[in-house]
This record gives C-alpha cells, sequence and structure tokens, in this order.
C-alpha cells in the first residue's frame, strides 16, 4: 500500500494564539468576557443592579437580583435575560407604586378608592414622540381602577 502525504499537511502543529488559549482556559472556570476577551466571568450572588425606567427625578432604581456575572479583568456586569427581565419588572413595581402614592391611590377617572388599581399610560407606547424616554415618565402615568382601564382599551 503506497502513502500519500498531503501538500496540506504541516509537519510541525501551527501555534495557537494566546487569546484562545484564554478562552480555552476560561470555559473550565466560567465564561470568557466578551468586551475585554482577557478576564473570565465570574458569579456574584445578591448584587445591586441599577435600573433605568425613565428620565424623571428618581426613575431610576437600584434593584437586588440573585446571581450577576462580572468580569475579573475589566469589571463589566451582565445580567442573564431572565434576571434582566426580573429586575426590570421589580424596578417597574416601585416605579408604579410611586405613580400610585402621587395620585393618593384614587382612580384618576372616575375617583374610586377601593379597588385594585393598574397603572396606565396618558399617551399609548406608538403615540409617544419619543417613546424610549418618555412611556414611562410620571407625566405620562396614571392611576386607573381595573375597571376605567379596560373600558378604555375596549
Amino acid at each position: 500500500m503506497i502513502r500519500r502525504s498531503s501538500p496540506l499537511r504541516r509537519k510541525t502543529p501551527l501555534k495557537r494564539c494566546s487569546l484562545r488559549r484564554t478562552k480555552q482556559t476560561t470555559k473550565k472556570n466560567g465564561t470568557a468576557c466578551g468586551a475585554c476577551k482577557l478576564g473570565t466571568m465570574t458569579r456574584r450572588r445578591d448584587a445591586t443592579v441599577h435600573v433605568w425606567i425613565s428620565d424623571d427625578p428618581g426613575g431610576t432604581y437600584d434593584v437586588q437580583v440573585p446571581t450577576l456575572l462580572e468580569c475579573d479583568h475589566c469589571g463589566r456586569q451582565k445580567l442573564s435575560k431572565a434576571e434582566k427581565k426580573r429586575a426590570w419588572a421589580a424596578a417597574y413595581r416601585l416605579h408604579t407604586r410611586r405613580v400610585f402614592e402621587r395620585d393618593d391611590w384614587t382612580c384618576r377617572r372616575c375617583g374610586d378608592r377601593g379597588g385594585p388599581f393598574e397603572c396606565a399610560h396618558k399617551r399609548g407606547f406608538s403615540r409617544a414622540r419619543n417613546p424610549g424616554r418618555t412611556k414611562h415618565a410620571m407625566v405620562n402615568l396614571e392611576t386607573c381602577c381595573v375597571v376605567c382601564h379596560r373600558a378604555e382599551h375596549r
């Protein structure tokens, strides 16, 4: 049997880049940092995250999250999608509570004080001029009872 030597085959293996070596070693300990490519993303327990809701004074909230990934080299912090949703929902609950307290726990439309309340937008998401900044602003939110809010959306 005759053995052919491939022209593409090298006798000495190629040297690997140091970044590639770093990525391979960090896969065992954690994931590699996407920003600096040098550090390892490690988990921090019971971390506090700063969540932005609106440009209003006090429109940002510090929320406690169970786990947070942080790079040991550059300090970059990263949340998973599920943790982002939980953090944003917790901040939005605090934001709606501020709206309810501002309106003295009274429906702006019918004046009801007892029932379950919802936080309604005066201008909808699509009608807001700058949707990213004004849709959750305090001036765009009002307290509504469930009956009035449902009647608005019919």
